[in-house]
């Protein structure tokens, strides 16, 4: 039962293709990665209210609406402050993982986060998940997914967070956008 509501969960989600292909990219540190009006972010007390305040605060947009390109990976800072009128973050699905991943990681101090490319039921779209803490975790609908057996059929590739965080930063600082 819970490997068909992680299906159908995948199947409503927007598509997020062209992730996370392999480029050529020096990994850095990123551990001192903050900016400015992160205090703005709330103090969490577990993952599980972490977690609802993204799916709270957030709605998903295209990147081609939000940015103009086909796939763009936003920084913690962008999704945080790239807002529609009513005041929600906006972005794609791995947008919300890495803010996600952000705030899991540098503000609640979890460093067993990794970023979690997955192929949809229909195995022509990707999507996004994270992992911390023995749980596999959809930042955009908020599920939790405890077992293993649930998710791992479906992962293409996983990355630790810090290097996600730094090739994302990195590429906006030197080269701009993804593509």
């Amino acid at each position: 039962m819970k490997n068909i509501i992680l299906i159908l969960s995948l199947m409503l989600l927007p598509a997020c293709d062209y992730l996370l292909q392999e480029k050529e990219i020096e990994v850095g540190n990123i551990y001192d990665y903050d900016f400015e009006g992160s205090e703005e972010i709330p103090e969490f007390k577990d993952i599980r209210q972490a977690v609802f305040y993204v799916v709270r605060n957030s709605i998903y947009n295209y990147d081609s609406i939000l940015y103009g390109k086909k796939e763009y990976y936003a920084t913690p800072q962008e999704f945080f402050y790239n807002r529609n009128n009513k005041n929600e973050m906006q972005g794609d699905c791995e947008d919300y993982a890495i803010f996600l991943g952000y705030i899991l990681y540098m503000k609640m101090g979890y460093k067993d986060v990794k970023m979690i490319r997955i192929s949809t039921s229909n195995s022509k779209t990707n999507h996004i998940i994270l992992y911390v803490n023995d749980k596999y975790i959809n930042p955009q609908t908020g599920s939790f997914y405890f077992s293993k057996n649930e998710v791992e059929p479906y992962i293409l590739k996983s990355i630790p967070y810090s290097e996600m965080l730094w090739m994302t930063v990195n590429y906006h600082c030197s080269v701009g956008k993804y593509e």
